[in-house]
């Protein structure tokens, strides 16, 4: 792996001179110069160096220090709730604890804060953890908010250090001529042989290409928007600043449109529904086989937004702030008021329901009916609601409001979908 000062001469960036990142294998309160740094710290990996650290901080202790099974339990948490690593979690996470725990998750709060280590994965995956080739990159990806999951970041790293290798390769730079060059071989195949590195005529899809160009281009908007916070040995000069905003015009590669999910045909979806072990399963399935809700959509439910009466259904889009009444279906109506009856929920209707669980029970529905394939899973409910509103008549634009597709395209995608389905079971004129 190289380090910073490996990469001086990696033309177009700034050369690497003095401190970047905190120095993970030798974990003290200092900063030192970055060498082999993981992107993303395993909780394993978290609470050993914290350990460390609190050993160095404590030579003379004779007994075991509890903070690292402390720490543990903490980082264990915010796995489960999806949380950063930061004095908001810590005060969630300690409302109900004792005095020695409180001390201990503030304890490594401050150690977290020192690394700036903000995110954990689980250490089950920890062989599968990819290291970054360049601090600059590490250094974007600590700071990137919204890569949420590991599949997020490994994507991510992956396209960076293919771009990164090629300016190095090349002998490019950050900017949007390199960039559309790289784009170019991607696309036919002639990427240059890294040392060790990736093998030669392998053509990219443009669903590859478009993921990468997205990175890149995340990471030239950062630079562009915080540059002036960057320390040395990553300060860009107003030249170096011009030639990474290029990267923004390079536009993704056009796609088609491919039917990625099948949907059910109304027996197979009432076979599916027949499944459920109880009325919050019911309730759930139904909402989205019927109404078409997104599995994110049916976990922002509260009670509130539920009217019988009028039959309406207040959903929170991908936005989370942005709310839209749609059609509430008489067909939802009986296990919605079944599960209401039993459990009485308060605020969110479905508790802290997750979308991994979401997707867990429509997958053991879909064993259970014997209707499991690849093409099939919890959001083809989506797609099962929108092509049985449109073989019952609804129009486009029905669909596309009980639905929420920002784009009209979107909708019509289902409509040639359907088309191509009763083209394909023609057999005479």
């Amino acid at each position: 792996m190289r380090t910073p000062q490996d990469e001086q001469a990696l033309p177009g960036l700034p050369a690497a001179e003095g401190p970047l990142l905190p120095d993970l294998n030798n974990p003290t309160n200092t900063l030192g110069p970055a060498k082999a740094v993981t992107h993303v710290l395993t909780i394993g990996k978290a609470v050993k160096l914290y350990a460390g650290w609190r050993q160095k901080q404590r030579p003379e202790a004779k007994t075991p220090c509890k903070y690292p099974r402390i720490a543990r339990a903490y980082l264990e948490w915010c796995l489960s709730q999806d949380c950063d690593i930061n004095p908001m979690s810590v005060n969630l996470y300690t409302a109900d604890k004792k005095g020695n725990v409180v001390f201990g998750v503030r304890n490594f709060l401050a150690f977290a804060q020192l690394l700036q280590l903000e995110r954990v994965v689980s250490s089950q995956r920890e062989d599968h953890q990819q290291s970054s080739r360049h601090a600059l990159i590490l250094y974007y990806i600590g700071h990137k908010k919204n890569l949420r999951g590991e599949l997020s970041h490994q994507t991510y790293l992956t396209g960076l250090n293919r771009f990164f290798d090629y300016m190095e390769t090349t002998g490019g730079s950050f900017d949007g001529r390199t960039l559309d060059a790289f784009v170019r071989d991607m696309l036919t195949g002639r990427l240059p042989k890294q040392e060790g590195g990736y093998p030669l005529e392998k053509e990219f899809s443009a669903f590859t290409i478009n993921c990468y160009l997205s990175a890149v281009r995340g990471m030239a908007k950062w630079i562009l928007e915080e540059h002036h916070l960057l320390s040395s040995p990553y300060r860009f000069t107003a030249d170096q600043l011009k030639q990474v905003e290029g990267c923004l015009l390079v536009k993704s590669l056009q796609q088609e449109k491919r039917f990625y999910k099948d949907a059910l045909d109304e027996e197979e979806r009432d076979l599916l529904l027949r499944q459920a072990e109880n009325s919050r399963e019911r309730a759930v399935l139904e909402l989205m086989a019927f109404c078409g809700l997104r599995t994110v959509e049916v976990t922002r439910l509260y009670v509130e937004d539920l009217d019988f009466r009028k039959h309406v259904l207040q959903v929170r889009r991908k936005g989370r702030h942005s709310k839209s009444h749609i059609t509430l279906f008489e067909n939802c109506h009986a296990s919605l008021k079944a599960y209401i009856g039993e459990v009485y929920p308060r605020g969110l209707l479905f508790g802290e329901l997750k979308t991994w669980q979401i997707r867990k029970i429509v997958n053991r529905c879909l064993e259970s009916a014997g209707l499991k394939t690849k093409l099939l899973s919890a959001h083809s409910l989506r797609h099962t609601a929108a092509q049985i509103m449109l073989d019952k008549g609804f129009s486009n634009t029905q669909v596309q409001l009980q639905l929420g597709h920002s784009s009209y395209e979107t909708t019509l995608f289902y409509t040639r979908k359907q088309e191509e389905k009763q083209w394909r079971t023609r057999t005479a004129i």
